[in-house]
């Protein structure tokens, strides 16, 4: 893969973000925290994998295209296939990475794994929890929204992720800050 390439793809992607993210949790500051984790992930852990296809789905792995009718696929797996006829040569990776990085699914390569895990690491960044109640607080979400997403992470997610992480410093971050994180959301909870 041609460094250019992969920048001029990441470029793409944060413009993306920017300008038609899926939604206010979902923009450059989550995309980046990814690929933060997914580094602190690949060094912890020792990994051989293909750093530059990591950080490209990193970056891509929320961004949603208009898909056309006929086809009824999840919007991430129109996204992967976006970007896989950009680097051929990555194409099964780059499918399985994105396609699979939702909560519920798991890719089968270790790239797609390393995303699968730097992505379920941000339900309990503080920082971005924290967004949830400042946007309530601007009216940019509503109540019914944010107990919604408060209720499905407590009783759904986090007893899930905290089972499906695939490797022992994920496992280890989640763990160290879902307690802060859980207090946090229960305060949130509280308050709208």
């Amino acid at each position: 893969m041609k460094k250019e390439d992969k920048y001029k793809s990441i470029k793409e992607a944060q413009k993306r973000l920017v300008e038609s993210k899926r939604d206010l949790l979902h923009g450059v500051d989550h995309a980046s925290m990814v690929v933060e984790n997914a580094f602190n992930i690949i060094r912890s852990e020792k990994l051989d994998v293909d750093s530059d296809v990591v950080e490209l789905v990193c970056w891509w792995h929320d961004i949603e295209f208009k898909e056309p009718k006929k086809n009824r696929n999840r919007p991430c797996v129109y996204t992967a296939k976006y970007l896989a006829k950009k680097f051929g040569s990555k194409e099964s990776i780059i499918i399985d990475s994105i396609s699979n990085h939702e909560f519920g699914n798991m890719p089968k390569s270790m790239e797609g794994k390393v995303l699968y895990d730097a992505d379920k690491i941000e339900y309990v960044n503080l920082n971005r929890l924290q967004k949830v109640y400042d946007y309530f607080d601007m009216g940019l979400l509503t109540k019914d929204y944010v107990l919604s997403v408060i209720n499905q992470v407590l009783k759904v997610f986090y007893p899930e992720v905290a089972k499906n992480l695939n490797f022992d410093y994920s496992k280890k971050i989640f763990n160290k800050k879902r307690p802060k994180a859980e207090k946090l959301l229960y305060e949130i909870r509280s308050y709208v």
